[in-house]
């Protein structure tokens, strides 16, 4: 069944490899949920991905749907305008006070802002390049399928491979590093302050059953060397799939609502103490999510988490917190 021609297919496709995974199933769900009957196989088949996921992903819209419905109000009601209470009060002061209030993360000013500020700290920067930066984003991957194609002629550049074997799969690392002075002009380049080099990494992960292929671009402010970028770059995801994906799974924290004052730093500071808990009690061999299920259950399981995560620390003097 094909429902999109191929045209559409390919930049539903494209632009679905430039989200995140939680963006992927949220969008991957939004188009199931449109396309009614038998969509849901269509899209799975459409992105390479699994029922599980874009169910995952409706549930996602219907919690939030229900959390931060519209409230309907009368034409006039609400907070006025600070201009309009207090009298003599100057625009320009107003104008400053806006010009420093935090913006969305997926507005293109942003990343160009953390970018400047790293640089200037004299550290350096390797930030992804996502569907946020649309005309960016789609000049850099036409110039590299291009070049690719051409293996990369009398371009200078380095390049890395890797092959990875575990948990069931073998996956197949690639990663281009070009200096920005090999590119034409990018979009808004000077926005970006450091910029040193362009990064396109590829990801083969083959299962028994299909094989995936995953393209990421990167704009850097290092020297273009594959091997240290590709090592850079794995930490991130170590770091995103050993603490922050695990939040995510045994605390649900993405799903929490709390936004404002000092919640939710104490919360996220409580869930880390008690992760670190988790994983110092060995005698229970299943998963965090199910460790914290037993210890909400059991008394004596809880305590015995406890004991295991004071005696650890009392013996190494660590914080218990990391």
């Amino acid at each position: 069944m094909r429902i999109y021609s191929p045209m559409i297919e390919k930049q539903m496709q494209s632009y679905y490899e430039s989200l995140s995974e939680k963006d992927r199933r949220r969008y991957a769900a939004i188009e199931a949920k449109k396309l009614g009957y038998g969509g849901m196989r269509y899209i799975s088949k459409l992105f390479r991905c699994n029922y599980r996921t874009i169910s995952k992903g409706i549930a996602d819209l219907e919690q939030q749907s229900l959390i931060s419905s519209p409230r309907i109000r009368r034409q006039g009601a609400g907070r006025k305008k600070a201009l309009e209470t207090i009298s003599g009060i100057n625009e320009a002061f107003v104008a400053v006070i806006e010009s420093h209030t935090a913006g969305s993360p997926m507005d293109e000013g942003t990343q160009t802002a953390i970018a400047s500020q790293i640089f200037y700290a004299k550290a350096d920067y390797i930030l992804s390049l996502k569907g946020n930066h649309p005309t960016l984003h789609g000049q850099v991957k036409d110039w590299f399928e291009q070049h690719l194609s051409q293996g990369f002629e009398s371009i200078i550049h380095s390049y890395q491979q890797r092959v990875d074997k575990g948990h069931h799969r073998t996956e197949k690392r690639q990663v281009w590093c070009v200096p920005i002075s090999q590119l034409p002009t990018l979009h808004n380049q000077d926005d970006w302050v450091g910029l040193k080099c362009v990064v396109m990494v590829m990801r083969v992960p083959c299962l028994w059953n299909k094989t995936t292929r995953e393209v990421q671009f990167y704009l850097t402010s290092l020297d273009c060397d594959a091997c240290k970028l590709g090592q850079a770059i794995r930490l991130h995801w170590g770091v995103e799939n050993g603490l922050h994906w695990t939040m995510d799974v045994t605390f649900h924290e993405d799903a929490c609502r709390v936004r404002t004052g000092h919640p939710p730093q104490n919360l996220a500071l409580l869930r880390r103490i008690a992760l670190n808990a988790l994983n110092l009690e060995p005698s229970f061999k299943r998963t965090n999510h199910q460790k914290s299920n037993r210890a909400a259950m059991d008394n004596n399981y809880m305590l015995t988490i406890l004991a295991a995560c004071l005696s650890q620390h009392n013996d190494t003097f660590k914080p218990a917190c990391q």
